[in-house]
């Protein structure tokens, strides 16, 4: 124990405990980390925490260069705008802000500009003609930038 004793009558805070038990200056909520650390790893329960500690770096590792969109739609058919809110509320987690004939989102994606269900929300669209569209997607980890425009039924891709 590194030099400290306790005796076992004495009193002891948590703090206290960490310290004599463990060496550290406070309890991990965690305690794969302290199982770890004192390499008990024949232990069933280890064995469960490293599991979750290796699912939980995964999803880490997966959604480290997730894209941001800034998506921005304009229009006049009440039901088109209704079609986009809830399309981009049911596949992608991010924000929506609608006020009068405008939506504005910002959602996260993999990688780059998510093209394939952006093409699908499109073409369920009514009014594609008098549809405008406006989607910024950037993902700086890799320099990656897409600025593309949906206006009169057709997209300029700026970048």
């Amino acid at each position: 124990m590194q030099g400290h004793s306790l005796a076992v009558p004495d009193k002891i805070s948590t703090l206290r405990f960490a310290e004599v038990v463990f060496g550290l200056e406070t309890l991990h909520k965690e305690p794969c980390h302290l199982l770890r650390r004192h390499n008990f790893q024949s232990s069933p329960k280890v064995a469960e925490c490293d599991k979750r500690e290796s699912k939980k770096l995964k999803i880490f590792k997966i959604m480290a260069n997730c894209a941001t969109n800034i998506f921005h739609a304009r229009a006049e058919n009440k039901t088109d705008l209704d079609k986009i809110e809830a399309f981009l509320d049911e596949n992608f987690n991010g924000y929506i802000n609608r006020y009068g004939d405008i939506v504005d989102v910002e959602f996260s994606s993999r990688w780059e500009y998510p093209k394939k269900e952006i093409d699908k929300l499109v073409a369920s669209l009514e009014a594609r003609d008098k549809i405008y569209i406006r989607i910024l997607t950037h993902e700086l980890e890799n320099e990656y930038v897409s600025f593309r425009i949906f206006s009169q039924g057709k997209w300029d891709i700026k970048l």
